[in-house]
């Protein structure tokens, strides 16, 4: 399916902003120690703000905010180390702020795709599912503690600019994906599918506590068509 398909993309992005911008929290202040602690405590902040607003605004919702947010700011880096003074005490401050928003963005939306995509599988899949797409998020867990130093050697500002422009694409991808806050766990990929794509044109059909018990024998014998006519389950 489409938005399975574009979850890749997503946990391969969220690993790469997340170890991108972890890799340079001990620059933030002078005292390397204090500047762990700092992010540290950051990261904390963020999974209780996640814990919060995830029921109350939805996994799509609350994704899509965090990763939006995440490359807006990543995009205001650039002309605040360019256009003020090198080292500067204003620069300092407005990078500590920005680079403590980047590290509680990105903590909330890792947190937030965990949950998510344990709901966007079926259970037939999701050890499955959750396997594979934690292997591939590990490339960008890899390419993100190469980005820092290669691609600065092009572009100082070349890494953040990578950071935000990809957070920004996978934002348009979250749009596809449905949304699971308060419904029943899908079961099979066949329930997958009646879920729906969530498209600007296309309004998703929710999955009820019916669906999935009142299944009649004409609907199981067609669900289990569908899922050995599936071949690739993402």
């Amino acid at each position: 399916a489409t938005f399975r398909s574009s979850y890749l993309y997503r946990r391969f992005v969220q690993n790469l902003v997340f170890y991108g911008v972890s890799q340079n929290t001990g620059e933030w202040l002078p005292n390397p120690y204090v500047s762990f602690f700092a992010g540290a405590l950051i990261e904390i902040v963020a999974y209780c703000v996640v814990h919060l607003v995830l029921d109350r605004f939805g996994r799509k919702l609350t994704y899509g905010g965090f990763v939006l947010f995440f490359g807006l700011v990543a995009f205001l880096v650039v002309p605040i180390q360019m256009l003020l003074t090198t080292d500067s005490q204003v620069q300092r401050t407005l990078m500590f702020i920005l680079n403590v928003a980047l590290k509680f963005l990105a903590s909330g939306s890792y947190a937030i795709i965990y949950i998510y995509a344990n709901e966007l599988f079926p259970t037939q899949a999701r050890n499955t599912g959750m396997g594979i797409c934690s292997m591939f998020a590990r490339f960008g867990a890899i390419l993100a503690t190469f980005s820092n130093d290669l691609l600065v050697r092009a572009w100082i500002h070349f890494p953040i600019i990578v950071y935000g422009t990809m957070s920004l694409i996978a934002v348009a991808f979250a749009t596809i994906c449905p949304e699971t806050a308060n419904r029943p766990l899908p079961q099979t990929i066949y329930d997958i599918d009646r879920m729906g794509l969530t498209l600007p044109c296309r309004k998703s059909k929710p999955l009820t506590c019916d669906d999935m018990n009142g299944m009649t024998d004409s609907d199981e014998d067609m669900a289990l068509k569908h899922q050995l006519n599936e071949n690739d389950i993402f």
